[in-house]
């Protein structure tokens, strides 16, 4: 069964929280993106009728065979993991250690389309994600990948490095020990009775209060899940 979240922690212990894209937001970028390389193919066709060369013809040949996997290869890893069908639908690839994905990874998963695409109209690779704990296609898996959908924070912590994101999480007054409490509260909160898990919501709260201020009519739970993921608005107080 396909989480709604997942969450990564780093070599500098920090536990980034991210949201998993669905199949059907990946399905609708898939499809714009395959419009977009529609009209590149078509554009290369004309052209190719206008000129009228054998040259030309055998250019064109070769471009409408890469195009496919050079649209999805190299806009993934030159704007870090997006397109222009994911960044439309707020996706984007990251490696499953959070950070953005690299040639290596962007070739790997985007050669395997051809596996994915099987037997037509990616009906492997769109089972291989309904089934993945984590919603990742055979592609995926093999490039250790994984698509999440970009809130406004994490769209802004994309637009630096990873490391960086990383670094400025881990500068909030709240004690590690007390961090690693409102992690563990947000990761097993599904499986707390409702009066026993809105009590100690509270008493986890009051215990990070004092390092971070809740906002104003912000309920204690989710006090303490953004606590866990940093997404309290305004950023931590000192």
């Amino acid at each position: 069964m396909l989480n709604d979240r997942i969450e990564i922690s780093t070599p500098e212990r920090v536990t980034v929280a991210y949201e998993l894209a669905g199949v059907g937001s990946r399905m609708l970028a898939q499809a714009i993106d395959i419009l977009i390389v529609s009209a590149i193919v078509i554009g290369i066709v004309l052209a190719a009728s206008l000129l009228r060369s054998t040259v030309t013809l055998a250019i064109a040949i070769g471009a409408i065979t890469l195009t496919p996997v050079g649209y999805f290869l190299l806009l993934e890893w030159l704007r870090r993991g997006s397109t222009p069908g994911k960044a439309a639908l707020r996706l984007r690839v990251v490696a499953a250690s959070g950070e953005p994905i690299g040639l290596q990874a962007a070739a790997v998963r985007n050669l395997l389309r051809i596996v994915d695409f099987l037997p037509f109209a990616y009906i492997l690779g769109g089972i291989c994600a309904m089934v993945s704990a984590d919603g990742r296609r055979f592609g995926d898996m093999a490039a250790g990948t994984v698509v999440i959908r970009l809130d406004d924070e994490h769209s802004a912590a994309f637009e630096g490095t990873f490391a960086a994101a990383a670094a400025a999480a881990q500068s909030d007054a709240i004690p590690p020990e007390l961090m690693a409490i409102a992690v563990a509260f947000r990761r097993r909160a599904r499986e707390i009775a409702p009066d026993a898990r809105t009590a100690l919501a509270v008493r986890i709260a009051g215990r990070i209060e004092p390092y971070w201020a809740r906002p104003e009519g912000m309920e204690p739970e989710e006090y303490v899940h953004r606590a866990a993921t940093r997404t309290l608005p305004g950023g931590p107080t000192r």
